[in-house]
């Protein structure tokens, strides 16, 4: 019995031995499975070789490569490195016929082993982009608004004001976290001399910075029209801050102003933007007016506002949210798909990142896509299938851009704002492909519409994203949706000719794994 046992062993081990143990797999081109979207002319292509058994190798290999999966099927290739004995699997170059912009390529790769067997692989693919053929004429857009964060740490305010006969003082009020914490900046004229401070109150307690006698403005003049400006420029991490004032176009200090309201190793958003308005005592009334924010690096107006502020002095604050007056921009394009759709592709960049729809669902699983990259010398750009996501008749293409690494804070250091620009822009390339051979070009210009009033107050890298679900857009995406609020893009010069749109290298940023809360506990109640 135990010889029998035996017997069957040993025979189901050779047949287990004669079965195919050669697998040919990981088939790359460039380095990654089925690339969509490259612009390399002469692609590197790579393969493994598994097997069961021990000393196996590679001794020869043969690349092929078509326009199809029929003409691969038939032999007809634009590529053949005909049998080449070679024990390299990896980085093997394209050397055929020219490759076509746009357009998919099926490979395949046949193995010989040590036995001089040949095993071959399953089809790959492995698509285009643009390449030689350009943007076709796509313009960069985007809305005329920049987008304005109430987390800025840099900025000048611009203000008019003008103290009622009979009052004493006009305060204005910026980087307004809450009633304990603000800055205040105040022109007096009650004594012989006009006086402008500035103070900031944190959690609560009042500590003057600076103070100045204006001598220039004389008991006559009380009572006219000043115009203000407050160059603010916070210090590191947001700790402190850095103020010079001029009135009248007369300069308060040459120096900076510099207060420091929390200690080293607190963090507090204190000298951000915040928000802003005034704080008149009870019984001084005055009124502002031109209220204007700008920054210098990109000489840029982030918000004008030419009303007329007549405020009664009930020593309470009185605030506005600048900042919320815009949001991240909204993009909309409507086209119509009449005949039998093959294929579509969407390509796509942005200053900024971007995320978009189509008639209602998320375009891809990517995130922050372009990517980081330094504007002065490249770009990248992504390519997408979006065939399944139109429909015959009413498609609405939606993007919405954010500040992404061109704009806003991109680091711990408050310096680094804005470091490539301001204005978000989008730049897109459609090619529809009908089952007729038909080719049809969208690209983004004048005829798509913009909307920067939606629930994104702000968005970067180091604060986050402000929400407001109260300004939700429901539908935007869609042929549902009335557009005709909406305003026409802003064109915006593209890059110098020496910066480089190149297609997207590397692995996007996606989101594969949700952790789902095993307990949720409170504290404290509400906590």
């Amino acid at each position: 019995m135990k010889r029998i046992t035996l017997l069957l062993s040993l025979c189901i081990l050779v047949l287990y031995g004669c079965g195919e143990s050669v697998r040919i797999t990981a088939l790359q081109t460039e380095y990654q499975t089925n690339p969509l979207g490259i612009d390399v002319g002469e692609p590197r292509f790579s393969w493994q070789m598994e097997s069961d058994e021990y000393g196996a190798a590679q001794t020869a290999y043969r690349v092929v490569v078509a326009k199809d999966m029929s003409l691969l099927e038939k032999g007809e290739y634009v590529f053949d490195t005909d049998k080449t004995v070679s024990d390299v699997s990896i980085g093997i170059v394209y050397d055929g016929a020219p490759l076509e912009a746009a357009t998919r390529y099926f490979w395949k790769v046949m193995v010989w082993n040590e036995k001089c067997e040949m095993y071959e692989s399953d089809p790959e693919w492995f698509e285009t982009g643009l390449m030689e053929q350009g943007w076709s004429d796509a313009q960069w857009i985007g809305s005329s608004q920049p987008f304005f964060s109430k987390y800025r740490s840099h900025y000048n305010i611009d203000y008019d004001l003008q103290i009622e006969n009979g009052s004493k003082s006009g305060v204005f009020v910026f980087g307004y976290q809450d009633d304990d914490n603000y800055v205040k900046a105040e022109l007096n004229v009650a004594g012989d001399k006009p006086v402008f401070t500035i103070s900031h109150i944190t959690d609560g307690s009042r500590v003057e910075d600076f103070s100045a006698n204006l001598p220039f403005i004389g008991k006559d003049k009380i009572n006219e029209t000043h115009h203000i400006s407050l160059k603010v420029w916070a210090l590191d991490y947001a700790l402190g801050y850095r103020i010079k004032v001029t009135i009248d176009n007369t300069s308060l200090n040459k120096d900076w102003i510099v207060a420091r309201p929390y200690p080293q190793g607190v963090w507090k958003p204190y000298c951000r933007f915040n928000q802003i308005g005034f704080a008149q005592p009870d019984g001084d009334n005055a009124l502002f007016s031109n209220i204007k924010v700008t920054e210098d690096v990109w000489k840029t107006t982030l918000y004008t506002n030419n009303t007329e502020f007549r405020e009664k002095g009930t020593g309470k604050i009185n605030l506005f949210s600048p900042a919320d007056e815009s949001g991240a921009p909204m993009l909309r394009k409507s086209i119509d798909i009449a005949g039998s759709l093959k294929s579509a592709r969407l390509y796509t960049t942005a200053r900024g990142i971007y995320e978009y729809f189509i008639n209602g669902q998320r375009v891809g699983n990517d995130y922050f896509n372009p990517g980081s990259t330094d504007y002065r010398y490249r770009i990248m750009y992504n390519t997408y299938d979006i065939t399944d996501l139109l429909i015959d008749g009413d498609n609405v293409i939606g993007a919405q851009l954010g500040s992404g690494w061109w704009s806003d804070f991109t680091g711990f250091a408050t310096a680094w704002q804005d470091q490539f620009g301001l204005n978000l822009s989008l730049l897109a390339k459609i090619i529809l492909t009908y089952e007729n051979g038909e080719k049809e070009i969208i690209v983004s210009d004048g005829s798509w519409k913009v909307y920067d009033r939606g629930p994104i107050l702000s968005n970067s890298m180091q604060n986050g994203e402000d929400y407001d679900a109260r300004r939700d857009v429901k539908d935007w995406s869609t042929n549902k949706y009335d557009d005709s609020q909406w305003t026409g893009v802003t064109i915006f010069d593209a890059p110098a000719d020496s910066v480089e749109i190149q297609y997207y290298i590397g692995t996007p940023i996606q989101n594969n794994i949700i952790l789902k809360a095993q307990s949720v506990t409170e504290p404290e109640e509400g906590v």
